[in-house]
């Protein structure tokens, strides 16, 4: 589920973090953008998916947003990280 507060704005920057989950537990995969021109939160998802599908709905968002992207790399965190660098996503950390 995508809860989306606010569109992107021309000339603010937006910072995207995420924690990754299997997909196929109790846990669920999650991300939030923040505006880091005013603070404020402008995104947030949390589903179950595979780690390699949230990949993709993370460079959809991201690149929506040219945000900076931050990704929980510890364990599944792992797949996802290596599927946006096989995507070529601009702005990962």
């Amino acid at each position: 589920m995508v809860w989306i507060w606010s569109e992107p704005i021309e000339g603010h920057e937006y910072i995207m973090a995420s924690d990754v989950a299997r997909g196929d537990g109790a846990d669920y995969s999650c991300f939030q953008i923040v505006d880091f021109t005013t603070m404020e939160q402008v995104v947030e998802y949390q589903g179950k998916i595979p780690p390699d599908s949230f990949a993709e709905v993370l460079q959809l968002y991201g690149l929506k947003y040219d945000a900076f992207l931050i990704v929980d790399n510890i364990g599944v965190g792992n797949t996802t990280t290596s599927k946006l660098v096989e995507l070529k996503y601009p702005n990962l950390y």
